[in-house]
């Protein structure tokens, strides 16, 4: 397979990007880059310091600009946060010079993993357990249309290796 674009992994929060994402990439002997990490990174702290210090526009802005330095990686695996498909016209975007895979995870899946993780996660900030789940599925209401627009979608109920299996041949279809 022959690969020069990048693949970016879409979806919310704690539908695994990432945990996915570096496992297709160590199969696929390819890089792979997490944007949350990278935006952590070039600001020397966390995401949720900087949703705290600038608020979620400058955040965004951020975002946008990391999001734009990846287009020059070539044959890649790349996290997108949560929501930078939702922003300015990054979707098209990534549809333009990558490859978009959507995870698309049930509300209630993505709520038990979130459940813990609310110092990482600004947008969850004082959810309480009970509104976590209406909560996400409000948002991914919101962000679904834009997800919708990657070029492909893969369901996923649970974790399983079958996902791995499923990642894989959905990019070695479009290479």
């Amino acid at each position: 397979m022959k690969m020069n674009k990048p693949v970016f992994l879409l979806g919310f929060m704690g539908c695994g990007k990432t945990y996915w994402g570096s496992r297709v990439a160590a199969h696929l002997q390819l890089p792979f880059y997490d944007m949350d990490a990278l935006i952590e990174a070039r600001h020397a702290t966390s995401i949720a310091a900087i949703f705290e210090q600038f608020g979620e526009a400058a955040f965004r802005g951020i975002e946008q600009e990391v999001l734009h330095g990846c287009g020059g990686l070539g044959a890649c695996i790349i996290a997108a946060g949560g929501g930078t498909p939702c922003f300015f016209d990054n979707m098209d975007w990534m549809n333009r010079v990558g490859y978009t895979i959507y995870l698309e995870t049930p509300a209630a899946v993505l709520a038990e993993r979130l459940k813990d993780d609310y110092e990482r996660r600004p947008l969850l900030a004082n959810k309480g357990a009970g509104e976590l789940e209406t909560y996400i599925s409000h948002l991914l209401a919101v962000r679904a249309p834009y997800y919708l627009l990657a070029q492909q979608l893969i369901k996923q109920q649970s974790d399983t290796t079958a996902l791995l299996e499923q990642l894989v041949a959905a990019i070695a279809s479009e290479h």
